[in-house]
């Protein structure tokens, strides 16, 4: 008969214990960081490892990127008209300038065309949306300062034509399998570039870019090169 009371006693004293006791605030909820994404792609011939500057400030996560090398898509703060340049290493010259707005939640690629002695720059907004059951997406972007005016087919089937030094076509569903890429300007035949075997996964997400020039030897001469965006 005590236990019974002993253990009654106990149960009120937790009972009135815990009325007593305040719940805990809910945690403040803290909100999603405000970024651009931007991804940093070094197409410029004979330009060695680039660093970048945005509103001449080093971006530290850019420790070089090589010839024919890509950073990932890494965060920036949206503004507007914001100065992104690629600096020389190690002198640290500036090799080419843009202004580019950077929007919240938007994805960009920094292009670094031409040749270390005629460079050029160009942005393009990326649509990185997921493609469709089955589909991957894929685009083509021309950094080669020959003036070629180029057609790009997936085995025999032709995704653009007409695409012309810095510029890029939009992604475009393709579906997942195994290509022949070919590059070509119709007028210029034996400037065509061919990639075997390029394999395209459901899901993903690619750029096909055309650098060097047709009279380049070794990474400087005429090829292409497929990046992974996603």
């Amino acid at each position: 008969m005590k236990t019974i009371k002993y253990a009654l006693a106990a149960a009120v004293i937790m009972l009135a214990a815990s009325c007593g006791k305040k719940d805990d605030p809910d945690p403040t909820p803290v909100p999603a960081a405000q970024v651009a994404k931007a991804m940093f792609v070094n197409g410029c011939i004979n330009s060695g490892s680039l660093k970048v500057n945005m509103n001449n400030t080093a971006v530290a996560s850019v420790v070089g990127v090589d010839y024919l090398n890509n950073t990932a898509y890494l965060d920036v703060a949206p503004a507007s008209q914001v100065s992104v340049a690629y600096m020389l290493q190690p002198s640290n010259a500036k090799l080419s300038e843009v202004k580019q707005d950077f929007a919240v939640n938007n994805y960009y690629s920094v292009f670094a065309a031409g040749i270390v002695t005629a460079p050029a720059m160009f942005v393009t907004v990326d649509d990185l949306s997921g493609p469709a059951a089955g589909m991957a997406k894929v685009r083509f972007v021309n950094l080669s300062p020959d003036n070629l005016n180029e057609s790009v087919f997936l085995g025999s089937n032709r995704i653009d034509s007409n695409v012309t030094y810095r510029e890029a076509t939009a992604f475009i569903p393709v579906t997942a399998g195994t290509y022949k890429i070919t590059a070509q300007d119709p007028t210029n035949i034996p400037s065509v570039q061919i990639l075997d075997q390029q394999v395209f996964t459901a899901g993903k997400i690619y750029t096909i870019i055309l650098t060097g020039t047709e009279g380049g030897s070794g990474n400087a001469a005429l090829s292409l090169k497929v990046i992974a965006n996603n």
